[in-house]
């Protein structure tokens, strides 16, 4: 066999080598959910998947042939996550098959997030891009589903441990009023959502409670706070900055419920501090009758005992009978029951 026939024959080999590699990446290409996207050295492209087609709306014989650059998003969008890379950077790269997020646009105009591997190979003076891409948006929406579910997590932590600590400030009871109340108040912060830009102020009938570095600003919530019906104060929470893109405002709809919760207890605190005042207003000499038991007030009038106490204090009575007075008053019932005791 002369060499110029070798060749020949060498080359129709490397042909249907060619060939069979081409089928063999087709049916790869075209059986994966994922977008697969070959472009030449000037980002033309020549190779779109069918699974293109689904990801991006475009079909094969409208795309084919041209810029890539109508699948990719404006620098102030796709900055949002790791930007493509230009194919300048693809050719330099050391390393391909790096997977990076960016966004990418479909032929209706429509942004979506996408997970790209690129790659690059070289035929000759010429080299070829191809761009594996996913569309993640199912993904990224289930992170931010799970970063949000986190997030109130922790805002519900943080909610019962004040909670807990206004709960304790009562029953310790350190200190007076003064303490319990000023106390409340600087608690309340550590547990809002931007505890370095939250102060707050607490008007409690002429008393008024505040933290250490209290401004008030335009962005407020508060709470009244009510004993018996009556509004007696309010709790006031402000915000000294807005957060910048903050999409809920200046505070979160749990934050005004918690402060709601936090004002009524601070209400039945108050309405018991008055009880247990009223209830040491009873100490000391009482004028009680003798005979009948009333009580004299303090614009003489004389009431019943339990009159009296009932208008100083929250308490109420139910009536019932003694033993003693029982067998006095129904001395034959009384004296059966008691003699069947006895007889067991």
């Amino acid at each position: 066999m002369k060499d110029s026939d070798k060749s020949k024959a060498q080359l129709i080999e490397e042909l249907a080598e060619l060939r069979k590699s081409e089928a063999r990446f087709r049916a790869v290409a075209e059986s994966t959910s994922d977008a697969i996207i070959v472009t030449d050295h000037n980002g033309v492209i020549i190779y779109w998947n069918e699974a293109s087609c689904n990801i991006y709306g475009y079909a094969k014989e409208e795309i084919t042939g041209r810029s890539i650059d109508v699948l990719l998003c404006e620098p102030e969008i796709a900055s949002k996550a790791d930007a493509f890379a230009t194919y300048d950077e693809i050719r330099n790269a050391p390393v391909f098959g790096n997977v990076k997020r960016s966004y990418a646009r479909r032929k209706d105009g429509g942004v979506f997030p996408v997970e790209v591997t690129l790659s690059s190979w070289e035929s000759g003076d010429r080299f070829y891009f191809c761009s594996i891409v996913r569309d993640i948006s199912e993904k990224v929406l289930a992170e931010a589903q799970l970063q949000k579910k986190s997030h109130d997590l922790v805002e519900r932590v943080k909610e019962l441990n004040l909670l807990y600590s206004i709960a304790g400030l009562i029953e310790t009871k350190r200190g007076g009023p003064e303490e319990v109340f000023q106390g409340i108040v600087d608690l309340i912060p550590l547990s809002w959502q931007y505890p370095d830009h939250t102060c707050v102020r607490m008007t409690l009938e002429a008393n008024v409670y505040q933290t250490a570095d209290f401004s008030p600003s335009s962005w407020q919530q508060s709470a009244e706070i009510t004993v018996d019906g009556k509004m007696v104060g309010k709790i006031e929470v402000y915000r000294r900055a807005e957060k910048s893109g903050d999409d809920e405002g200046p505070f979160l709809v749990e934050e005004q419920k918690l402060l709601e919760l936090i004002a009524a207890q601070v209400g039945r605190i108050l309405g018991r501090m008055r009880v247990e005042q009223e209830v040491k207003s009873l100490s000391g000499l009482l004028p009680i009758c003798a005979s009948c038991k009333k009580i004299r007030d303090d614009e003489g009038y004389w009431k019943k005992l339990e009159s009296y106490i009932k208008d100083h204090s929250e308490a109420d009575f139910t009536h019932s009978i003694c033993p003693e007075c029982a067998e006095k008053l129904y001395p034959g019932l009384y004296g059966k029951k008691k003699s069947g005791k006895n007889s067991d």
